[in-house]
This record gives structure tokens, C-alpha cells and sequence, in this order.
């Protein structure tokens, strides 16, 4: 829901949202709206909203970690939100829920299934379309640079500060990285393919 506009079309429509293409969003902004979208690396997202959704306070309550969230996700799901925190969140922000592809499937799952391997397919190609410029977060002073480009700002408009970072997460610390890095993959697999085919 957005309160209603005097001029009945916004300018800026600058909040977390989830993107359903441009015919929905001309309902609130001008034609000519140029869409951006950041993203950051799937490992990084998976462990930043499982501490920003509690999901870690949850699991150490339990006498579990992570590495045993990642082994077992649905046990988490069952008792807390369910997976749409934490299963390819960032695809799920930009419209993977009008695809046909049913929430909670790993990579084993979607890469053997050529049904799912084309719609996959289909939805990055719709987001490489719909979207006008993909910020990459570990890219972030770049990404700004191509930003002020595009819409033809000045450096001086490009002030930023940060908030809400988490430099130091014990639980990912203490786990080996590449094993993360795999676990992740499995869970969020569709996301992992997002990210490199955007960041390019």
C-alpha cells in the first residue's frame, strides 16, 4: 500500500519492496522510471537475514547453528516464518513468485529438471530487461559512479553513509567458508545465478 500522491504519479518510490514489472509499478510512477535493484552476495544475504529475522537467536535457543540450519532448513521453516526469509530472497524481491517455480527446491532438485531449468532461464532473462541497473553491494562506490552516469548526476549527489552493517559474525566466522559457501548454494541456488549473471 502507498498513500495516495497529489500529482497521482511519485518520482522516487525508494523502499524495500517487491518488484512485479513495470505494469504494476506505472500505477504509481512515471513511464519513464528507471528501475534499480541492489544485490549482494548470496552467502552474505543468507547469513545477514538470518540474524536480522532472528533466526540465530532461534537456533542457538534450540542448541543449533547454522552449519545444522543449513543441513536441515525445514526444521527451522516449520517452527519459524518459513522460507521465504531466507530461500532466494533477493530473486523473490524482484518477481521469481510470478515464475513457476515452487518455493523451498535446492539446486540438486532445479538443476535436474529441465522444466525448472528453463523457467529459470526465463526469469533472469526478464530481470536482466525489467531492470534498468543492478547495484552489487560489495561494488557499492562503483555502482554508485554508474548510477550518477545514468541519470546524469553530480559526484556531489552521490553522499552516502552506511547503517545496519555487521562486520563480525561469529557463526560464519567459525564455519569454513568453503563449506558455506556450498550450503548456501544449495538453498539459494537461483539467487547464486542471479547475482553472477548481473554483476558482470
Amino acid at each position: 500500500f502507498y498513500p495516495a500522491c497529489k500529482q497521482n504519479k511519485y518520482d522516487i518510490l525508494n523502499i524495500h519492496s517487491i518488484y512485479n514489472g513495470r505494469d504494476v509499478l506505472t500505477k504509481y510512477m512515471h513511464t519513464d522510471t528507471y528501475v534499480i535493484a541492489t544485490l549482494r552476495h548470496p552467502m552474505d544475504q543468507m547469513i545477514s537475514a538470518l540474524n536480522y529475522f532472528g533466526y540465530v537467536k532461534y537456533l542457538r535457543r534450540m542448541g543449533k547453528t547454522i552449519e545444522d540450519f543449513l543441513d536441515d532448513p525445514q526444521y527451522v521453516y516449520r517452527r519459524t516464518w518459513g522460507e521465504m526469509l531466507t530461500w532466494n530472497s533477493m530473486s523473490f524481491d524482484i518477481g521469481l513468485s510470478d515464475f513457476d517455480i515452487p518455493s523451498g527446491l535446492n539446486k540438486s532438485v532445479l538443476e535436474s529438471d529441465p522444466k525448472y531449468t528453463e523457467e529459470i532461464e526465463r526469469f533472469l532473462n526478464w530481470a536482466e530487461e525489467n531492470i534498468d541497473l543492478f547495484m552489487i553491494s560489495e561494488k557499492f562506490d562503483e555502482s554508485l559512479i554508474l548510477l550518477k552516469d545514468r541519470l546524469g548526476w553530480r559526484i556531489e549527489d552521490m553522499i552516502y553513509f552506511s547503517l545496519n552493517t555487521a562486520a563480525n559474525l561469529p557463526e560464519r566466522d567459525n564455519m569454513d567458508t568453503d563449506t558455506l559457501l556450498n550450503k548456501t548454494k544449495e538453498l539459494s541456488y537461483i539467487d547464486y545465478l542471479l547475482y553472477e549473471r548481473m554483476k558482470v
